[in-house]
């Protein structure tokens, strides 16, 4: 088999897929020796990540004054981005925080093209994977953001039903 074939096999297979993925976040981990390398493996990540934050928060009016991707130590590790907004309420604390994961569909849009702008080969392969795997990792809300989530019962119904009744609307449409 050719590289391109063996490419072709692993991404068209979703179990060696996703192993090959945890395979590579589990490679990246492992240069996490101190904050400086953390950081530059997840730089771009955590950008995405707080960019979600930030446009989803001036979107919904949540006020955005704060933007930080510098890490910062806490009292429980560090902190590598972040982003302040000053009016948080029921209806957008929700949204807000988890805006990032709206990064999955920035991930598929990478599994769908990135092969048309880049050759198949080994080192455009290693390439991708790293793009997935960081686009995928830095859509998961970080226990800070389920905080914010969970910080207004309102909100929490408001969505609850919000879905119950886009779900019943979705499922009628396509019975």
């Amino acid at each position: 088999m050719s590289t391109v074939e063996i490419i072709d096999y692993i991404t068209g297979n979703p179990v060696l897929f996703a192993f090959m993925i945890l395979l590579v976040h589990s490679l990246q981990r492992k240069f996490y020796k101190n904050i400086f390398t953390a950081w530059i493996f997840d730089i771009f990540g955590v950008f995405f990540h707080e960019v979600a934050h930030f446009v989803v928060g001036a979107i919904l009016n949540a006020k955005p004054f704060a933007f930080s991707v510098i890490p910062q130590k806490t009292q429980y590790g560090y902190m590598l981005g972040h982003v302040q907004f000053s009016n948080v309420k029921w209806y957008n604390a929700i949204p807000t925080a988890f805006a990032p994961f709206l990064l999955l569909i920035l991930a598929f849009y990478i599994d769908k093209y990135f092969f048309v702008f880049f050759e198949k080969n080994v080192l455009s392969y290693f390439l991708y994977l790293f793009i997935i795997v960081v686009t995928i990792t830095s859509a998961i809300p970080s226990s800070q953001d389920f905080k914010v989530a969970r910080s207004s019962f309102t909100g929490i119904v408001f969505y609850v039903v919000l879905c119950y009744i886009g779900g019943y609307f979705l499922i009628e449409r396509l019975l």
